[in-house]
């Protein structure tokens, strides 16, 4: 339902933004999220794509709109012609369809990505070659409602007025009730036919279809989706899986509007969902290497932690520990401590990567997180990762570890496995290497529970014997090779 809203004699209550070129990105897929159909900061980017931006971006595409021309009639757009004439716009000329959607989104401030995408999906203008002319009249779906008919209809009038009504909308529902004309109400601020209780964000909303059949329920986390509901009141419903699309439901009528939206927007841009603020700086220094947008990102209430999802991983934010990369195994294992409420806390550093591939580690507030391609990842930290530093780390004769720190419960006790044995700490005792055919005497003992006790220094070789030796808390553990391994007191 897109009913013609704008009047022909309105308030002035209009920021002209200034206007932007911009390459067009890189393409990105993301997940579609009924509840987030795109953020507020995306929706409002009106400097992604200029005039020259636009119209290469159609002729690339084939798109018929590349060669369809139309008089750029200012006036005719009511009370927005002083803007348009203010913007620079070249009124009462001949000009492009990308030339009408740039102004458009100039004045009223939408992102022209976005209204490529409209245009897609409600009259697949950008990749028809010959659009009829029924096609480009109703563009953008405006004066459509579900129904009944479309009103007349331009390709200019169309393209002015659901530009219009998206900003209006969204503006309606952050309750800016003062945008280009003063109200007391919002026309989707109650409830109708396809939804209830409204559609203003930050609450559950119940979605039906045109035979009173209940279908969906959405929690809206922001303005710019409840603005493409009220512009559009229907969510994504495809029970059979229809035209190829994801199955999605199982009651209630078809509809794949807001799908198709997303689907479009990711497919020929970027995310529909911005990077938060906080992860912006990180983003930048390794964009490359973690991908785009995938996900709408979240912050706690007290605003200790947020986080957001990319291609190749996520980006976490803490204020203590700054804004870091989680990703691979490593987050893999980062995520079976706990995440950042486990023990190894949060990230403090980047992700290193050996230059053949096959290491990364990353610290954490509680030490690190270790990987490589033999042993796969593990935590290292602690009085155990202490020792594992002055035997050389992995480059020394423990080799990488193969398994977790394991500590006793009443933390005395604690262990780790590593490719050529393991490293003991105990709280009398510290932290000593067990490897090897000393290590094997020492199992059959009893370990720190039997006649040994903890060991309590590193193995020693004597050349003059051709021994080894490590001693322990009640005695000393030898290793020869022709008599093997002995216990003394």
């Amino acid at each position: 339902m897109k009913s013609s809203l704008k009047a022909t004699t309105l308030g002035l209550l209009f920021i002209l933004l200034s206007l932007g070129v911009a390459t067009i990105p890189k393409p990105a897929h993301a997940a579609y999220d009924g509840g987030n159909i795109i953020d507020n900061v995306m929706l409002l980017k009106s400097s992604t794509m200029n005039a020259s931006d636009i119209q290469a971006f159609l002729t690339n595409m084939s798109s018929g709109l590349a060669y369809r021309t139309f008089n750029f009639d200012c006036a005719s757009t009511g009370s927005s012609n002083q803007y348009y004439i203010s913007a620079g716009a070249p009124c009462g000329q001949t000009v492009s369809a990308s030339t009408i959607i740039y102004y458009a989104a100039q004045i009223y401030g939408i992102n022209p990505q976005a209204i490529l995408a409209t245009v897609q999906k409600e009259q697949s203008l950008v990749t028809t070659a010959n659009p009829t002319q029924w096609q480009i009249d109703h563009a953008m779906g405006y004066g459509c409602p579900t129904s009944s008919g479309c009103t007349a209809s331009d390709f200019l009038y169309q393209v002015d007025n659901g530009v219009w009504a998206l900003r209006f909308h969204m503006e309606r529902a952050r309750s800016n009730m003062t945008w280009w004309r003063t109200e007391t109400s919002w026309t989707c601020g109650v409830e109708t036919e396809f939804y209830k209780p409204n559609l203003y964000p930050g609450q559950n909303i119940n979605f039906y279809d045109e035979d009173g059949v209940f279908y969906r329920t959405h929690f809206i986390t922001n303005a710019a989706t409840a603005a493409f509901y009220c512009y559009t009141p229907h969510a994504y419903n495809n029970p059979a899986g229809l035209y190829g699309l994801p199955k999605y439901g199982t009651t209630g009528r078809y509809y794949s509007g807001s799908y198709n939206f997303v689907y479009w927007f990711e497919k020929w841009f970027v995310s529909t969902h911005a990077i938060l603020p906080e992860l912006e700086k990180r983003y930048n220094e390794i964009p490359s290497y973690i991908g785009e947008v995938t996900q709408a990102g979240y912050c706690d209430t007290g605003h200790t932690a947020c986080w957001q999802e990319f291609n190749n991983g996520y980006i976490i934010y803490n204020p203590q520990t700054g804004a870091w990369e989680s990703l691979g195994p490593i987050r893999d294992r980062w995520s079976q401590t706990g995440y950042q409420n486990g023990k190894m806390g949060y990230p403090t550093g980047p992700v290193t990567i050996t230059s053949d591939n096959k290491t990364s580690w990353q610290p954490y507030q509680n030490g690190y997180i270790v990987w490589s391609e033999q042993t796969g990842a593990w935590e290292s930290k602690g009085a155990i990762r202490d020792y594992w530093a002055k035997l050389d780390y992995q480059a020394g004769v423990m080799g990488y570890p193969t398994g977790p720190v394991i500590t006793t419960s009443d933390s005395k006790t604690s262990w780790q496995s590593y490719q050529n044995g393991y490293i003991i700490w105990g709280d009398n005792s510290g932290a000593w290497e067990s490897k090897g055919a000393i290590r094997d005497r020492w199992a059959q003992l009893g370990y720190q529970n039997g006649t040994a006790g903890f060991p309590i220094d590193n193995e020693r070789y004597d050349p003059n014997t051709n021994t080894w030796s490590q001693r322990y808390q009640n005695g000393v553990i030898y290793y020869s090779d022709p008599l093997g391994a002995w216990f003394t007191k």
